[in-house]
């Protein structure tokens, strides 16, 4: 991935990449994911991060996440520089500020929709009543109420996928 287009500190960006570059060591060298990437994103916009397999994307989306640490450059988000922060703080961030969607959905096999939502919020401390209540009005929310009490074995891949969103929301 190498997005390079000239991009400026700007403070009102909610998420600000700043001459970002990232490397993995691997058998005979290192491969370089990231070079001086740069971009922002505003409140209230959506974007795309396309590329073909290889480019850097989970990269780029693991280290605005706060997954990996920044090697080199910036990545604030909401005013706050993730490589300055601690690692209560990082887990705080993901905890509150950013919900996860993955690839494979990350949904517990072995717990029904409701409980792999409500799972999100037993990691904030919210009480078992709210968080089933906030459960089910998420999984409402991505239209699953009629299949909330099936395990991700019961559902397809698009339900799935939506109780992986419903999950991201959660807190």
């Amino acid at each position: 991935m190498n997005q390079n287009r000239a991009v400026e500190h700007d403070s009102s960006a909610t998420i600000q990449v700043l001459d970002l570059s990232h490397s993995y060591d691997v058998d005979g060298g290192t491969l370089h994911v990231l070079a001086q990437t740069n971009f922002a994103v505003n409140a209230g916009e959506s974007v795309a991060i396309m590329g073909p397999s290889g480019a850097g994307k989970t990269t780029l989306l693991s280290l605005i996440g706060g997954l990996d640490s920044v090697q080199q450059g910036s990545v604030q988000v909401c005013g706050q520089e993730l490589a300055q922060m601690s690692s209560d703080a990082l887990a705080a961030y993901r905890r509150h500020t950013i919900g996860f969607v993955f690839q494979d959905y990350g949904l517990l096999p072995t717990l029904s929709a409701t409980e792999n939502v409500e799972l999100a919020l037993t990691l904030s401390g919210a009480r078992r009543h709210e968080r089933r209540k906030r459960a089910k009005e998420l999984l409402a929310l991505v239209g699953l109420e009629n299949r909330s009490d099936h395990r991700p074995n019961a559902l397809s891949g698009g339900e799935s996928q939506r109780v992986s969103i419903a999950r991201s929301l959660a807190n």
